[in-house]
Formats: C-alpha cells, structure tokens, sequence
C-alpha cells in the first residue's frame, strides 16, 4: 500500500502517512490473509481473487424463501404503480386465491387456462385509488370450452389491504365486465372503466366502495357453468391510470393495420359520463384550431381542412371555417367550389310582395321565410293586439289585430330570407 501513496509536499506529512499504512498492514497477521474468519487480500487489480470467494453460477438457479430488496418484499416494491400490463406469460404468481382450482399457464392457449365452474381468482395489484382520476381495464378473453358468464372487477381494499363492502354494489364493484355470456371457441374483448365513490346507498359498479384506498382485480370465469369441461383462457389483462393531462409535442398515432378498413380509428369512448374534444388555448390568447383530413392520393398539406378562429367573449361567439372542394349532406352537394350550386338573398317586401328568386334557381330549388318587422307608420304598433303572415306561394298577405279581428294593412312590411341549393 505504501507504493499507493501520492507524494506530498511536506516530508514530515508524508513520512507520517507511510508509518501509518506500514502500522496498519503490520496489525493483520499473515495467518488471517485469505484464511477463513480472517480477511480477504486483494490481487494486482484490486480483485479479490476467485479462490477467495464463493463460485457464482453462470447457468442460473433457483431460490427459495422471499427476495427482500432493503427489507422491502420485491412484489411490494413493485406496487403503487400506475399500470398493470400482463400478457402471454405466466402470471399465476399474481394470484392469491381462487375458488375452484388455481389458474395454470398453458403456452399452447397462449394465456393463464381457469378451469372449473364459478371459479373466481383474485390478482395482487394493490393499485391505489384517487377518486379524482379514472382506471381503465381490457381483458382478452376466449371461451375454449364448456359454459358459464364472465365477470372482471375491482377488490376495494382499505389501508391495510383489508377488503371493502360497504356499498350497494354487488360483492365485488364489476367494472370491466358484468355476467358476460362468451360461446364456446369464441373471443371476447372486456373492458371498462372505474373512477370516484359510490356513498353507502348506491351501487354503481363503475365505482369504488367508500374510502377504498387500494384495489386489486377479481376475474370470475364459468360462473353457474353446466358443461363440464368448462375452460376459460386469459390472453393478456391489463390496467391503467388514465392521465388526467398529458403533455406533448407533435404527436402521430398509428392504428392497427390490419385489414379491417376501420384498423386505424381512434376511439373515444364514454362510459358513465359525456364525451367531447376540446381543441386550442384555454388562456385567452387569441390563436387557431384545425383538423386536416388526408384522403387524397397525393401529398398535400390537406385535402380538407375545418378551422376556427376569433371570438368575442362569450361561448359560441366564434367562427368556423370549412375549406374544402365540395360539402355534401347525405350525398347531396351543399356548396361546390367553382359554381353556382347555391345562393342566399335576404331583403323586405311590402304588403302582398312577392320573395325573389335568386338568379338561375327555379322556386322548387329553393326555401324561404320572412318575419314581419315594422309598419311605415311605427306609431300604428302601438295599438297592434298581433299580426299575421298569409302565404301563396312566395307572396305574403300581412294582417294585424285590431280590436279582435284580422285587417289587412299595406302599411305593413316584412323581411325575408331564401336559400337556393342545386343538387349536382
């Protein structure tokens, strides 16, 4: 060790610090160096050498007992996150407890195999519950054999991990399926949502029993099944905390491509509440909002485009754009760009005036209304109990009350609107 030690500039300093490495070298007996109960030496690498340390296998082995990480059981360290994602695995050491055999992993099915009637399984996930947030689960399920329903829900627990039932709900709060009848050889996708209390009077299965702090999965398969044998295969479970924000830069999301045609849609599904999409600032600083649509089979920037802009303050007080060649309603063409498909006049007319049409459009391409304004003489509204709008065709007759009965009167004007559409 002395040859380890830096130079220094003080003689004396140094020659007090080679003493000491020397004096402590000195106090370990040679006999303990790489002895058992004495100490380990180190090699010119600063490595114990291998015949001073107990082999370790290079082909993997097994353990028995519980792996503790400072204490901490890993399956608890590995709680409190905010997904849950299991698939063609085996994931039977999740389960603590089942009503009529424990669950098998079987490669061939591709999934953990529940047999027997009625048999429910409860899997560890200790998630825990924030009533403000929103948990999501999906389960690809396959009736392989036999009969039965199917139920996927949530074990309220306290903080202890001691089980709730303190709502109205059934035994457990079913959320993601509910006594779902799946045929034999068939495929069923559950999935469904959680968030929030019920209070002691209610018994929603959409939500968690009151103060649940935690919760863990049970699955039912074959419940009240009559066909023996009767097997259900999990092909993958998973669970998640839904963001209630979540922050981004440009975003592409692709879909399934599959061969369905509707492969790529993305869905937004509500469950117990409204669904809507909120696009643009919220901080009142003027800005726009769009969707593109690309359906062209060239490369544009878009081939249709809604865009909306400005405001006044007030909800609805904005105004919305459609860009775009040609906009139909049930296949008939609204507006075209580059013609005249259709047309908007608006104006007043006197007493038996007639609506004029827009130029090139025939009365049957056309729809018209009028709202009776004013009389030349606006004194005479003073004494007007009502007025009337008569029709012939586009020609109105006007009429107002006086003293109960209907009268004509030319002083009586309107104001009128007509829309003329062609279809293509």
């Amino acid at each position: 060790m002395a040859n380890k030690v830096a130079r220094f500039s003080d003689p004396n300093l140094e020659r007090q610090v080679v003493e000491l490495v020397r004096g402590i070298n000195a106090s370990i007996p040679s006999t303990e160096k790489g002895q058992p109960n004495g100490v380990a030496t180190l090699d010119s690498n600063g490595k114990v050498p291998a015949n001073q340390a107990d082999a370790v296998p290079t082909t993997g082995g097994a353990m028995s007992g519980e792996l503790s990480i400072k204490n901490v059981p890993v399956y608890e360290r590995l709680e409190h996150i905010p997904a849950l994602i299991l698939g063609n695995e085996d994931w039977t050491p999740l389960i603590y407890a089942a009503s009529a055999g424990m669950p098998v992993y079987s490669a061939a099915d591709r999934g953990v195999l529940v047999s027997g009637i009625s048999n429910w399984i409860k899997v560890r996930v200790r998630m825990p519950v924030d009533p403000e947030s929103l948990y999501f689960v999906r389960a690809k399920v396959k009736k392989k054999s036999g009969d039965g329903t199917f139920f996927i829900g949530a074990v309220s627990l306290d903080e202890n991990y001691n089980e709730l039932s303190t709502d109205l709900a059934m035994s457990y709060n079913y959320f993601g399926a509910s006594n779902v009848s799946i045929p034999a050889g068939s495929v069923y996708y559950a999935e469904g949502i959680i968030s929030g209390y019920n209070a002691t009077t209610e018994g929603n299965p959409n939500k968690f029993d009151p103060e649940a702090k935690f919760f863990d999965l049970i699955i039912i398969c074959n419940y009240y099944g009559t066909v023996t044998p009767t097997e259900t295969v999990i092909g993958w479970l998973e669970l998640y905390k839904a963001p209630n924000t979540a922050y981004s830069g440009p975003l592409t999301i692709r879909g399934n491509e599959g061969a369905s045609p509707n492969a790529g849609q993305l869905r937004i599904k509500g469950v117990s509440a409204n669904t809507g999409i909120e696009l643009g600032r919220t901080d009142g600083v003027a800005s726009l909002s769009y969707i593109d649509f690309h359906t062209g089979a060239a490369v544009v920037d878009y081939d249709s485009r809604i865009i909306a802009s400005g405001g006044n303050g007030v909800s609805g007080g904005g105004t919305l754009n459609i860009e775009c060649t040609n906009l139909m309603k049930n296949s008939f063409s609204v507006w075209h760009a580059g013609n005249a498909n259709i047309a908007w006049l608006t104006g007043t007319i006197s007493q038996s005036g007639t609506i004029p049409l827009p130029s090139g459009f025939t009365e049957a391409e056309c729809l018209w209304g009028a709202e009776w304004i004013y009389a030349v003489d606006p004194e005479t509204t003073l004494d007007f109990g009502g007025f009337r709008i008569d029709w012939s065709g586009r020609t109105v007759t006007l009429y107002r009350m006086d003293g109960g009965v209907w009268k004509s009167d030319a002083n009586c004007r309107v104001r009128y609107w007509i829309l003329g559409i062609k279809k293509p």
